[in-house]
């Protein structure tokens, strides 16, 4: 069975969560939690979010975002490219 689309629309609000992979941990330092603030402000004001509240963990994110316009799926392609290249960057 194929997964349903999003139906995203102005004014719909959203819990979104991610894990590292095999729940390794997304964040080793203070250093990884301010670049992964400085791209999700980014985020915020790239693609019209309304950020209401986040929590950061050690091997996952929670974040309520309401949307100004259809950019969820596009923002958070931008938004968790851009953290990975900062995370893992080429040797």
């Amino acid at each position: 069975m194929s997964k349903q689309l999003r139906l995203e629309f102005p004014g719909s609000l959203w819990h979104v969560t991610q894990r590292g992979n095999y729940q390794q941990n997304i964040f080793l330092d203070d250093d990884d939690r301010h670049i992964f603030l400085e791209l999700l402000g980014r985020s915020v004001d790239k693609y019209g979010w309304i950020l209401t509240t986040y929590v950061l963990m050690a091997n996952h994110f929670h974040f309520v975002v309401q949307l100004t316009c259809e950019t969820l799926s596009r923002g958070m392609q931008w938004f968790e490219t851009k953290y990975v290249q900062a995370f893992n960057p080429s040797p």
